[in-house]
């Protein structure tokens, strides 16, 4: 990051704002008693694993999660770093049928978060149309769910969009209100999550063949989804990318680049053909923004280099048949992926059916009744068959909102990052219902606020005090950021 005097003025997308360069939640302490509550928090961590493994888990829990909290509360950067660690693996542990770890670590989240911004008083500014159209997404849904002949199962869900409505603004609201460190921090943790759970499936001993598919669905007790999971590496490869460009750290960079090496090979032992496809094409897709290609060739050799180690550690692992039969056989049975196909055309052309019947869709409880054995493997045409046209509409407008975001981005490392995070979740999205997931939310808002930290890299000082004094006589929307 530039080090720029702490009183400069910068002009930040053509409007003209002063701020300081560090414009945080997080409660200010001095770098030595932030260095004492890491070491703290990581010794009650090991402590708590330790205690675990004896088989006092409540215990383990209690030591571990007071002192998480009480970090979560003071810094809501750690926080957001705590959700997305788990993220990856949290889904495979908690307690069946009452709350995982990472809905449990999302409820922390809210919970700390309001305690935080009690103290802190943040500004908060709805100025985002992503945000505005979620908000009527699911005011939408919530309302035309209640349809239902299955009340219990449609307040279940409609709470849950509930919840990731509020998810969504706060962690928008922690990224407005933090700095590039903020989200440095953020992909480090999911990273560090993401390959977390590739070292709990070493040190358990959970075989690929656990799942009834003999396909990698996670090592927790819990059933996680193999098409989730793949996603979920995917999203890692991405982001190992991006931070191999934009993390200076040489340390970190080394455990990126194990990263782009092992999460690959994971996406294949998932067996998931729908994310294989999406996670191919988003590779490809630089190629077709060739004016950007040619402003900035050095982003794209290292993808292409990238692109190259990870065929080479896909292939290794094909060759060396370290991938159960069963998956080989759902990449390489060609008739068994024309059954598939048709299966979810037959999904889709039974939604359409009845939105043709019932323009506000059938609700998901009335899809079950219908007879309906399995979901529509794809985002629009499900919320079309369930929720209508106009759930449908708004889940496009949504897409649109975020694309218009990443187009307005400068060509940079941020714009690359973005504009794949999108592309991958709308095609993978074409195959897998994901608007409904946790990880769908979350990395849209990480999307949308690549623009805000591009802007740290790519500002200009103005040095001329007179400038700036001509700036607030032009501008009263000048901020200044105590």
């Amino acid at each position: 990051m530039t080090n720029y005097q702490p009183d400069a003025v910068f002009y930040e997308r053509g409007d003209i704002k002063l701020e300081q360069d560090t414009r945080t939640l997080d409660l200010q302490m001095p770098s030595m008693i932030n260095n004492m509550f890491i070491g703290l928090w990581v010794i009650c961590l090991l402590a708590a694993l330790a205690i675990i493994s004896r088989g006092y888990v409540f215990l383990g829990i209690l030591i571990v999660g007071i002192p998480t909290f009480i970090g979560m509360v003071l810094k809501p950067t750690f926080a957001l770093s705590m959700v997305v660690f788990v993220l990856p693996i949290g889904a495979g542990y908690g307690i069946k049928g009452m709350v995982s770890l990472d809905r449990f670590v999302g409820i922390a989240l809210a919970v700390s978060f309001l305690l935080n911004a009690m103290l802190t008083r943040p500004k908060f500014k709805l100025s985002h149309f992503f945000l505005l159209v979620q908000i009527i997404f699911v005011f939408w849904i919530a309302m035309n769910l209640l349809r239902t002949p299955v009340l219990a199962y449609e307040l279940r869900l409609i709470f849950t969009q509930i919840q990731l409505l509020a998810f969504s603004l706060i962690i928008y609201w922690i990224f407005q209100n933090s700095d590039n460190k903020t989200y440095i921090w953020v992909l480090r943790s999911y990273i560090a999550g993401a390959m977390g759970s590739i070292f709990l499936t070493v040190i358990t001993g959970a075989s690929m063949s656990s799942d009834i598919n003999a396909r990698f669905a996670g090592t927790g007790e819990l059933d996680v989804d193999p098409n989730t999971m793949c996603i979920l590496m995917a999203l890692g490869v991405f982001t190992s990318l991006y931070l191999m460009v934009r993390d200076k750290s040489l340390l970190w960079r080394l455990f990126y680049l194990a990263a782009i090496v092992c999460l690959p090979i994971m996406m294949v032992r998932t067996g998931s053909r729908g994310g294989a496809v999406a996670f191919i094409a988003t590779i490809l897709s630089p190629l077709l923004f060739m004016r950007q290609m040619v402003k900035k060739p050095a982003l794209y050799l290292a993808l292409i280099f990238a692109a190259v180690i990870m065929a080479g550690a896909v292939r290794y692992v094909m060759k060396a048949q370290l991938v159960e039969e069963s998956v080989a056989e759902r990449y390489s049975d060609v008739g068994h992926a024309q059954n598939a196909l048709e299966y979810r055309l037959s999904l889709i052309q039974d939604a359409i059916k009845e939105v043709l019947k019932n323009p506000l869709g059938t609700t998901f409880g009335g899809w079950w009744v219908k007879g309906a054995k399995h979901i529509a493997h794809n985002d629009f045409f499900h919320l079309l068959g369930t929720c209508g046209y106009a759930g449908a509409m708004l889940f496009v407008l949504l897409l649109i909102s975020v694309l218009q975001t990443v187009r307005h981005i400068p060509p940079s490392i941020e714009k690359v990052y973005a504009r794949s995070i999108v592309i991958f979740l709308i095609i993978a999205g074409m195959d897998i219902f994901t608007c409904f997931d946790k990880y769908f939310w979350i990395f849209m808002m990480i999307a949308i606020s690549a623009e805000r930290m591009n802007s740290f890299y790519n500002r200009p000082p103005v040095s001329n005090t007179d400038e700036y004094q001509m700036a607030v006589e032009q501008d009263n929307s000048v901020v200044w950021s105590a």
